[in-house]
This record gives structure tokens, sequence and C-alpha cells, in this order.
């Protein structure tokens, strides 16, 4: 115990800020966080650039899904804009910015775990493209899974809206039907009974 006490303080005198105390025999275990990579290819962001729907991306990916056509509105013929691939709404610009802050973190991270960077990141266009449409096909996927919940939802709610106005029908014959069984002399309580 007395030991772990120094070894603690002689490397409080050594670190900076925000360091962590891991050997680097462990860097590989380390996780990457989820914030440095790029929410399309899964890899580490190498040139991050930061999207009109708040999200940051590596920017030959995005570049790529901006890129795809969107098909055109039935009702004017005008080309659908970009949608967002987290959201799946209209991106309200296909500006990127780059995120600096965002690279120069994951600069620093990687320098302090070398380990991991045994693999290069740098992606080609093929695999970008690879995954964006894998991307894209998981995304439409999700997108018909929504509409056929969306629809059963939606007869759910017709047929509930059905049985309500049925009862409601039913509910307001039963006092008609009430009062006339009482005005009809079956069971009143007349003399010609007792």
């Amino acid at each position: 115990v007395a030991q772990a006490s120094v070894s603690a303080r002689e490397i409080k005198g050594q670190t900076t800020p925000g360091d962590t105390f891991f050997p680097s025999t462990m860097s590989a275990r380390v996780p990457i966080p989820d914030g440095f990579l790029c929410p399309i290819t899964r890899a580490v962001l190498e040139d991050p650039v930061m999207c009109s729907d708040g999200h940051t991306y590596e920017r030959s990916a995005i570049d790529y899904w901006l890129q795809q056509p969107r098909g055109v509105d039935p009702e004017t013929g005008i080309p659908l804009p970009p949608w967002s691939p987290l959201h799946n709404v209209p991106l309200t610009s296909v500006e990127l910015t780059p995120n600096r802050a965002l690279r120069d973190a994951i600069q620093a991270f990687l320098a302090h775990y070398p380990d991991l960077r045994l693999k290069p990141q740098r992606m080609d266009l093929h695999d970008v493209q690879a995954t964006v449409e894998g991307f894209q096909q998981d995304m439409e996927s999700k997108g018909d899974r929504l509409r056929t919940q969306l629809a059963l939802q939606e007869r759910e709610i017709s047929d509930l809206r059905r049985q309500l106005d049925e009862a409601r029908s039913g509910a307001r014959a039963l006092p008609a039907d009430t009062a006339s069984k009482g005005a009809g002399g079956g069971g009143s309580g007349s003399s010609d009974e007792w």
C-alpha cells in the first residue's frame, strides 16, 4: 500500500491534467471514445467535419453521402434535398465545417496511445462507397420497418375508433331502451300485483 501511494505521487509529478494512468501495454485495451468515430464508417475520424445536423463525420464519407441522388418530390418534381444520415430529416445546408478541436483531441489521444495506430484508418473511396451504401440500405430497411409499424398502428387506431363509435352509439341507445321498458308497466309496481 505504501509503495502504491509513492507511485501515485511520482506519477502526479510527471503528468499533465487529463492524463490517464495506464501503462503503455494497456493502451490496446483502452476503448476509443465514441465521439472520435465517424457515425457512418465507425472508423476513427481523420478529417472531421461538422454538418448542419450538428454531427461530425469523416469528410470523405459525408461528401459521398451528400452526392447520392435522393429522387424528386412527386408533387413538384424538384430534386429532394440531402438528408441527415443520423436523423433522416432534410439538412438545412450542405456546407461542411472542419471540426479542428475534435481533430486535435483525436490526435492528442492517439499520441498518448500509439498502439492504437497499428492499423491505418484511412479508407479508400471504394471502402467509403461500400460503407455509405450499406448505411443507406440499413436506413432504408429501418424506414420500411417504421412505415410498416405505422400502417399497423394506424389500422389499430382506426379499429379502436370504430369500436369507440359503436360503444357510444350503444350507450346513447341504452337510456332510450331503459325508459321504454319502465313506461311499459313491466315491473313498475302497480297495485294489481300486490
